[in-house]
């Protein structure tokens, strides 16, 4: 199933059920384009974030349509849910983003969807680390990265990428296209022509957990440990040997002990 999950449509369907159910206890709910504003949906992508949230314990619903549908078309008529109901785990995805709303809600935004490999590498990364929901992991995923890449020479960045990338789906959809291999390539222009020009730098145990603390913002009931050794685990799923040990060789410390058991 090829689906792309988002983050503004994670909101908008979290807090549409919320208020609903303080309304009117479990209601039927319409989802219409006008719910999202000037940033596009359609029917596929939203069925699969409903799905998403569904299967994953965010919410309960009952809706018509499948995710898995070949054909993507516009969002032209309300989808309809049913026995509509937002979880607690729901609820407190929800407050957090309520905190701190993602910024692809704004009009015309630029959105950065997930795509299919990375969510399945990122459940890894949630389920180990204990971490509330995929777009945390995502973040942390790729601030532990940032931090692993910045000890090593750019050779081997590109032969870690080399093994990140698989091919394609075939799809006019850019977020479906996604690979674990944007993870790991840092997003920001900027930060990656920095790395590509400097040496490697020299980088501790200590400091190196407290980067991934500070700059990933770590959530109550984990720790900056929890969540390096989770993305190290998924990681060391994706690669051959010889990438894992080469990797292992600039990890300093307790940091390396720490990949060498994930």
């Amino acid at each position: 199933m090829t689906i792309a999950i988002r983050e503004d449509i994670t909101y908008i369907l979290l807090k549409k059920l919320r208020d609903a159910g303080e309304a009117e206890g479990n209601p039927q709910i319409e989802f219409s384009a006008a719910d999202f504003g000037s940033n596009p949906v359609d029917e596929k992508t939203l069925l699969g974030n409903l799905d998403y949230l569904n299967r994953n314990g965010y919410i309960e619903v009952e809706y018509t349509g499948s995710p898995q549908a070949e054909q993507v078309s516009k969002l032209s008529a309300p989808v309809n849910v049913k026995a509509a109901k937002i979880t607690d785990k729901g609820r407190e995805m929800l407050q957090k983003m309520e905190a701190n709303p993602p910024e692809s809600l704004a009009e015309n935004s630029q959105q950065r969807a997930i795509g299919d490999r990375q969510v399945s590498f990122l459940e890894k990364v949630r389920v180990k680390a204990a971490l509330p929901d995929i777009f945390d992991a995502r973040n942390l995923s790729e601030v532990v990265f940032r931090t692993m890449r910045d000890l090593m020479p750019n050779q081997t960045v590109d032969k870690v990428a080399d093994q990140l990338h698989t091919q394609a789906v075939s799809s006019d959809n850019k977020a479906l296209q996604d690979e674990i291999v944007d993870l790991w390539m840092d997003t920001n222009p900027i930060v990656t022509w920095i790395g590509r020009i400097r040496p490697p730098l020299k980088i501790d145990a200590d400091l190196f957990v407290r980067r991934v603390a500070q700059e990933g913002g770590i959530p109550r009931y984990t720790d900056p440990e929890t969540v390096i050794c989770a993305v190290f685990a998924a990681t060391k799923d994706e690669l051959s040997r010889d990438r894992v040990e080469e990797i292992s060789e600039f990890l300093p410390g307790r940091i390396q002990q720490m990949w060498q058991n994930a």
